[in-house]
């Protein structure tokens, strides 16, 4: 039988230990829930996770993300990272 070329599969960008959060950017929710998304960021970062969100600035997922920095974390912007593989 003939054989069929396969097109390689690319290497897909490996973060390691990152979580993906995905949150309002309203600014005319709860309070709360910025100051909840902040903290978050802040244990992500102690935890030594990179955040990976929406790339708001503001709302809930810009607060997620400069709670990530202030605790000095990393942070990217999902529109930015085309595919994510996580190994297992």
């Amino acid at each position: 039988p003939r054989q069929v070329a396969r097109m390689s599969e690319p290497q897909l960008p490996v973060i390691p230990r990152a979580v993906c959060v995905y949150c309002a950017s309203s600014k005319s929710c709860d309070p709360q829930h910025h100051a909840d998304a902040y903290r978050l960021g802040e244990l992500l970062a102690g935890d030594g996770r990179t955040v990976i969100y929406g790339g708001s600035k503001s709302g809930s997922m810009g607060a997620v993300a400069n709670g990530a920095l202030a605790a000095g974390g990393q942070v990217a912007p999902g529109h930015k990272v085309e595919l994510l593989h996580c190994p297992a």
